[in-house]
């Protein structure tokens, strides 16, 4: 038996630590990949930088040849090479553009996808109950372009704009250290004001977060046909129309932050460039550097001003994704389930022990001391009215929930010991919000067990629950599509009930439970799912979760829950002698059956 033990990534939620994370997915994603964006990074700023020393060279040569009446030979040669040089920036650009910018975004997206997916594999189901769970997941999943954005932008400032800046800085010490001071001193207040911009950002999207859902919910009502037929669209409309205002409130503060922030650095930018030129014109006048050297500077800062803004909106851009990526990895250090891996028969015997169990920020419990034995190979129905406890304790059997007090054990093993892979296996249900997917027949039972494999167990599950795949709807057999959108056809409530239960046969098990496997049809169809039921249950234990009691008559023993306690326990025939809880339901219900 191997036993794992809870895990801590030890994130540190600073943009350098979520940078360098995001980049290690890169490298375990494809090494190749990262090399090829470094290659092509250098090799822009080894082309950007050529082009400099090009036009220097050629403008000295253009002033040489005029003076002295030279041939033109050399100066038809620099320009070729001039044009060469542009020519190569502008093919590595390109390539620069589709492969950095695009394909290894997209790439490094789906992979860091799948690793947030798995995480939500390893998730404990309870935590799925707490509401604030869906609004940490929804921005995670939001932020992972974030995060991919500023890593990849990093390694473009590391290997591309670093390395051009330092040529370029080199450049300038050579021809005046005053040029070269004056040039990085116009820079400085630039980062920081982009540092500060993408703090404003950050902190402005954690504050809007709860607006945008707003919006959100009242957008989805506005269109619910519900809404329509309560004539309910005017006071929606408004209430979503009053948040939209508060957002565009927040939103109007932010940009008038961002635009004085930008007018102060750009602002400096400009008067450290006419020092600049000033330096310049009067060592020309000087006699201190040739009009290739102004002509190459004057050049070269033209080509920094749009490279610099680049340069420091990718910082910006990246310290703010950098931040909004801490979402992501924040979720990445939530709890997992852990606990031992083994094989567990769950075709043996199940034994609850005094068990109780409470929701999260709840102050009752909804189970309350069950104490039960389940036996190889017994069809259970659990029975009671709604918000009894009936689906809770399907959940805690199923090992979806761990109990709060109490434990259960199954082949004499106690699976909260056990990790959520080990309980799970050779278990299956069908649950009452059964999801219809957009895909075909065989896929829609298939996905229960995509490992599998097995066209017989398809045929099997298929034939077993009764799904009309002779009939003219489904044209193709199994290769049907179920849905209209894609060429297809639709099912009735009672079809896609079959289609759910087919689901659940075919996933290899032992212990199978249906959750209100009849409470979405008609009394009719119930009673032709009755023997679909039966079939089910040969061999196999089999749970029943139900308020409707045709389905509890097919069971070995029918479990009467009250309150979240177990209060009657016995076959249909011994519950209505008895005259207590589970008689009335029946009084109540009976007429459905007879």
């Amino acid at each position: 038996m191997k036993c794992s033990t809870a895990k801590k990534n030890g994130i540190n939620k600073s943009s350098t630590s979520i940078i360098v994370k995001t980049l290690e997915y890169l490298i375990k994603m494809s090494p190749w990949v990262f090399i090829g964006i470094i290659i092509i990074s250098i090799l822009n700023s080894i082309f950007q930088a050529a082009s400099i020393y090009a036009y220097q060279n050629l403008f000295d040569k253009m002033t040489e040849v005029i003076g002295t009446h030279g041939s033109y030979s050399i100066i038809v040669f620099l320009i070729l090479v001039v044009t060469l040089i542009e020519i190569g920036i502008i093919i590595v650009q390109f390539i620069f553009s589709i492969y950095c910018k695009d394909y290894a975004v997209k790439r490094l997206h789906g992979y860091i996808m799948y690793k947030a997916h798995q995480k939500m594999n390893k998730l404990n189901a309870i935590d799925f109950e707490e509401t604030t769970l869906f609004e940490e997941i929804s921005k995670a999943v939001n932020s992972v372009g974030n995060g991919i954005e500023a890593a990849i932008n990093t390694m473009i400032v590391i290997t591309y704009y670093i390395p051009y800046f330092l040529i370029m800085f080199i450049f300038f010490l050579t021809i005046s250290p005053s040029i070269a001071l004056i040039i990085v001193g116009t820079f400085l207040p630039i980062i920081i004001s982009n540092l500060i911009s993408s703090r404003l950002i950050v902190n402005h999207e954690e504050k809007i977060v709860p607006y945008r859902r707003q919006i959100g919910n009242y957008g989805g009502c506005i269109l619910d046909k519900e809404t329509r037929v309560l004539g309910a669209f005017s006071f929606l409309y408004e209430r979503m129309l009053d948040v939209i205002i508060i957002l565009n409130k927040e939103n109007w503060k932010l940009q008038k932050k961002l635009f004085r922030n930008t007018f102060i650095s750009r602002l400096i930018r400009a008067i450290g460039f006419i020092f600049t030129y000033l330096i310049l014109f009067f060592n020309l006048k000087d006699g201190l550097i040739t009009i290739g050297v102004f002509g190459s500077v004057y050049i070269t800062i033209e080509k920094l001003n749009g490279i610099a803004s680049e340069l420091f909106g990718m910082i910006g851009d990246s310290h703010t994704n950098s931040q909004k990526a801490g979402f992501f990895y924040k979720f990445l250090e939530m709890p997992e389930r852990t606990g031992c891996v083994d094989k567990i028969n769950k075709s043996s015997d199940i034994r609850i022990d005094n068990i109780s169990f409470r929701y999260p920020y709840t102050e009752n419990d909804t189970l309350k001391n069950i104490s039960i034995s389940l036996k190889k190979g017994e069809v259970i129905a659990i029975v009671g009215e709604n918000g009894a406890g009936k689906t809770t304790l399907s959940k805690l059997l199923l090992g979806l929930y761990k109990p709060t007090f109490g434990e259960i054990y199954i082949d004499g093993k106690n699976i909260s010991e056990y990790n959520y892979q080990s309980v799970t296996e050779n278990i299956s249900a069908v649950f009452q919000n059964y999801q219809k997917y957009k895909m075909t027949l065989e896929e829609n039972i298939a996905i229960s067990d995509v490992e599998y494999r097995n066209q017989d167990a398809l045929h099997h599950s298929v034939r077993t629950s009764d799904i009309p795949i002779d009939s003219d709807k489904f044209t193709e057999g199994v290769t049907t599509m179920l849905s209209r959108d894609f060429g297809g056809v639709e099912l009735s409530g009672g079809e896609w009930q079959r289609v759910a239960i087919a689901r659940g046969i075919y996933r290899r098990h032992g212990l199978i439970v249906l959750d209100e496997p009849t409470s979405a049809i008609d009394p009719m169809e119930e009673s032709r799912l009755y023997h679909i039921i039966k079939k089910i249950g040969i061999n196999k234990t089999m749970i029943i979760i139900t308020h409707r009691l045709g389905a509890a008559r097919l069971a070995d023993r029918i479990l009467v829950m009250d309150s979240g306690r177990i209060v009657e326990d016995g076959s249909h025939e011994e519950l209505i002698q008895n005259g207590k809880l589970y008689q009335l339901f029946w009084e109540a219900q009976k007429k459905w059956y007879e």
